[in-house]
C-alpha cells in the first residue's frame, strides 16, 4: 500500500529583513540666529548688526530671535527666542560713535555655535538737546 500523498506546499510569507543600519547624522552646523525688530543691518567685523535708536529715558526692550538648527530639535523654526545681549542704559545719551554694542551667539545641543549676530544701541536726545 502507497503512502498518502504529502500535502501541497504553500510558501510561507516572512518578514522582509530588517534595513541596514544606518547611523544617526552627524550634527556638524551651528544653529541659524536672525535679528527681528526695527532697525537698520549693517555689517561690521564680520559680524552682522541692526542698528537701532532710542531717546533718553526710552525704555529697551530686547527684540526676539529667530533660531533655526537643521538637527536640533529644540531650536528648530524657534520664532522668538529671547536672549539678553546685554545691559542698556537709557539715562544718558551714548556717543555717537559709542553705542552700546550687544552680541548673541547660540551653541545647539552638540555644541555647534551660530554666528555672532548682534545689536548697536544708540541713545540719543530729543532735537535741539544736548
Amino acid at each position: 500500500c502507497a503512502p498518502p500523498p504529502s500535502p501541497p506546499l504553500t510558501p510561507t510569507a516572512y518578514p522582509p529583513p530588517p534595513a541596514p543600519f544606518a547611523p544617526p547624522k552627524a550634527d556638524t552646523l551651528g544653529p541659524v540666529v536672525e535679528l527681528k525688530g526695527d532697525g537698520d543691518l549693517t555689517a561690521m567685523d564680520g559680524v552682522i548688526y541692526m542698528v537701532h535708536r532710542l531717546m533718553v529715558w526710552e525704555t529697551w526692550e530686547e527684540p526676539c530671535l529667530q533660531v533655526s538648527d537643521d538637527l536640533d530639535p529644540a531650536l528648530q523654526n524657534v520664532s522668538c527666542y529671547r536672549m539678553v545681549g546685554g545691559a542698556v542704559d537709557t539715562s544718558q545719551p551714548t556717543r555717537p560713535d559709542s553705542p552700546y554694542q550687544l552680541i548673541y551667539q547660540i551653541s545647539d545641543s552638540a555644541g555647534n555655535p551660530s554666528e555672532p549676530v548682534g545689536r548697536l544701541v544708540h541713545v540719543i536726545c530729543q532735537a535741539g538737546e544736548q
